[in-house]
């Protein structure tokens, strides 16, 4: 994304369920900001919760990643986008006049509100990263001292292509606890044992491998 954006592109971005502000104007953060003391580059290190690095590894995460462009907003019944990293408290998208907008609906456009980056992973399991900074992928911001910018760009885009975090599951077992008996139809108030292997592809292997979490959520 772009000061310069066409209409195009944010129907695109809005057809993935991302918005970008109708302002026309960069993110600023008056506290977050490089230390050259432009406003619209900003100091980002509001990346999403991600502790196993199943999108951005340990070395983003432990990084500063330079940005500047234009915020988008993601709808909060929309549960196919998610944000991989977020502006700050005090981030806005400014007005003509480098102002806060007062308008009705720009104030999505505000503090955490603000993605910085959207990733969205659609029910067909097509994945889309939308961007609001071409220049967080620039030679100069990447080769910032203590800059995350690459290391971000080769996750996110590893993301993207299916080289990480691509799951398949096998061996589906469902019964009616205290029967044993599997089932075509089940009652509401009735206690289902579920059991089934996941497993996760290793680009670098090339196979696959269990995948050894404990937090997951099975929609039956």
């Amino acid at each position: 994304g772009s000061e310069n954006m066409s209409p195009g592109v944010r129907e695109l971005a809005a057809n993935v369920g991302v918005v970008f502000s109708s302002t026309d104007g960069k993110v600023v953060d008056h506290f977050e900001y490089e230390e050259e003391g432009d406003r619209t580059v900003i100091k980002a290190t509001n990346y999403m919760s991600d502790n196993a690095g199943s999108i951005l590894s340990k070395q983003t995460r432990e990084g500063t990643l330079y940005w500047s462009g234009m915020g988008q907003n993601i709808a909060r019944e929309n549960d196919l986008a998610f944000s991989a990293i977020r502006g700050f408290s005090t981030s806005y998208c400014p007005t003509k006049k480098g102002a806060v907008s007062k308008k009705k609906g720009l104030n999505a456009f505000t503090g955490t509100d603000i993605s910085l980056v959207s990733l969205v992973q659609a029910r067909n399991n097509a994945r889309v990263a939308v961007s609001g900074s071409f220049t967080m992928f620039s030679d100069a911001f990447m080769s910032k001292k203590g800059s995350s910018n690459k290391a971000f760009a080769e996750d996110v885009s590893s993301w993207v292509l299916g080289y990480k975090s691509v799951l398949r599951f096998k061996d589906l077992k469902h019964v009616k606890k205290g029967t044993g008996v599997s089932q075509d139809v089940y009652r509401i108030k009735d206690e289902i044992s579920v059991s089934l292997k996941i497993e996760e592809w290793s680009a670098a292997k090339q196979k696959w491998l269990p995948f050894e979490r404990s937090d997951v959520q099975v929609e039956f």
